[in-house]
């Protein structure tokens, strides 16, 4: 229930009432990343919080945070006005890497709040979306600790009253109530998005940073840095991939399983998939020479691609987790898959290697991430077969994939998208008549978007490479 003359809309704003324990004056915005001062005014604020109006004589902060050479209170952090949306998880916070959320199994979540120390007794709430897109909470007691030193407290909060999803992602917030201030007052502590991807041998639970908005202080001057949701950290050298995501491989003496996380642009949230590789497939290419490499590269097994068992396990269970996360339009869905590849990390390869080979060892180069793609899209349910656009960037050759027109029934704003249509000879050759939005499964982009400084753009073939056959073998794989 709420205190006496403290509603909601009552809260302190600390630095108007000097109790704010931060550095004064780091309130402006810096060059460079987004920074936030230790006031935390911010006009784009979701509209899943509210700010603090002030309180008379509010109790002492039941806990504080230490964070570089300044602390801040539980008064430092917004106040939720109702669940978080996935596009909307950005938070200001001073330093949000002090508390951390790990779902590490179906029925148990772990809160971490590193450098704290707890005055007096304080209620923890963490809300969780389960299966059916509802939030469901669980409370408990983050205990005084009658001194005045800074701790790590770990509290862990029973989930056996929620069913989480697999698959598709999770949201969870966790939110701290003050009784002696007000029961109804819910301060944010932590946004974090999760996944459960399913696998053979069970759950892989994945709680990277990546998916999420990190606020973390910068030492000396009370001010942190917004770091929103990142890529794969770049392979030889390269930039961190886009959009944000997680590659994770495990091996055994058979096979290899690769794991892949995409949060994607589209909506905001996130999807996890398993697929499992053979070694002997991949090694053989890998090892292969010239000749065998010809013959059994991206050619052939994109011919081959509803033949071979891991395209046909990730197109079902890209389908699968794409459609659970309430994405159901075609266009909606070609959409969130194109972000699972754009998320692989981009690589130049030279001579593509066989979309096996990008699997195996999660990265590629523009021509060889469209081919993977391609596998994928062939099989069931997608059942699409797109075509490969050949095009230019700054004299450089780029390669990427098409979506036929007539694979997107719905797609919005059909007259403004950018498409390549195929010529009347090759039509004369067997092409289909029709049109391909471009798509580029190298930038974060959407289907139809023109990348900046194309040139010299083509049809190249189909997805199964039908009009190219002299470059592959007849003999189906048995992988």
């Amino acid at each position: 229930m709420n205190k006496s003359g403290r509603t909601r809309r009552h809260l302190i704003q600390l630095g108007a009432v000097g109790i704010a324990t931060g550095i004064a004056g780091c309130s402006q915005q810096r060059s460079g990343k987004d920074r936030v001062g230790p006031d935390y005014s911010d006009d784009s604020q979701d509209n899943d919080t509210e700010s603090n109006d002030g309180l008379d004589d509010p109790p002492d902060p039941a806990f504080s945070f230490h964070a570089s050479n300044y602390t801040f209170s539980l008064y430092d952090f917004s106040t939720a006005d109702g669940r978080p949306v996935p596009g909307e998880m950005s938070i200001s916070h001073r330093d949000n890497t002090l508390c951390n959320i790990t779902v590490s199994g179906e029925d148990t979540a772990i809160a971490t709040l590193k450098e704290t120390n707890v005055d007096r007794d304080v209620d923890l709430r963490l809300y969780v979306r389960d299966a059916n897109r509802t939030f469901k909470s669980t409370t408990e007691t983050l205990s005084a600790t009658g001194s005045d030193s800074y701790e790590t407290h770990k509290v862990e909060f029973d989930l056996t009253n929620v069913t989480l999803p697999t698959g598709a992602g999770s949201i969870c917030e966790l939110v701290a109530i003050d009784p002696t201030l007000d029961d109804d007052i819910e301060f944010i502590l932590k946004r974090h998005q999760f996944v459960g991807v399913p696998h053979k041998n069970g759950v892989n639970w994945v709680n990277e940073e990546n998916f999420n908005h990190t606020y973390r202080t910068q030492e000396g001057d009370g001010v942190s840095d917004h770091e929103p949701p990142r890529g794969v950290s770049g392979v030889r050298g390269n930039k961190r991939s886009k959009p944000a995501g997680y590659v994770e491989t495990r091996d055994d003496d058979d096979e290899r399983t690769v794991f892949f996380v995409t949060r994607t642009p589209y909506n905001g949230e996130l999807f996890g998939v398993s697929c499992h590789i053979k070694h002997q497939p991949a090694q053989d290419y890998k090892q292969g020479d010239y000749q065998y490499q010809y013959t059994y590269g991206y050619n052939y097994e994109c011919h081959f691609a509803t033949e071979i068992s891991h395209f046909r396990e990730l197109a079902q269970k890209t389908y699968d987790a794409i459609s659970d996360l309430g994405v159901t339009s075609q266009h909606g869905r070609l959409s969130v898959l194109g972000s699972m590849i754009q998320m692989i990390p981009y690589i130049p390869q030279g001579n593509d290697p066989s979309p096996t080979v990008v699997l195996y060892d999660h990265y590629g180069d523009c021509s060889s991430k469209s081919m993977l793609m391609s596998a994928i899209l062939q099989n069931d349910p997608w059942n699409v077969m797109p075509g490969y656009i050949d095009c230019e960037i700054d004299g450089v050759g780029h390669w990427t994939i098409g979506l036929d027109i007539n694979d997107l029934p719905d797609i919005p704003n059909r007259d403004s998208i950018y498409t390549v249509a195929t010529t009347s000879n090759q039509v004369n050759d067997g092409f289909p008549d029709t049109e391909y939005a471009f798509f580029d499964m190298t930038f974060t982009s959407e289907i139809g978007q023109r990348t900046d400084g194309i040139e010299n753009v083509s049809v190249y073939d189909e997805g199964n490479f039908e009009h190219s056959a002299n470059r592959r073998s007849n003999t189906p794989p048995d992988y």
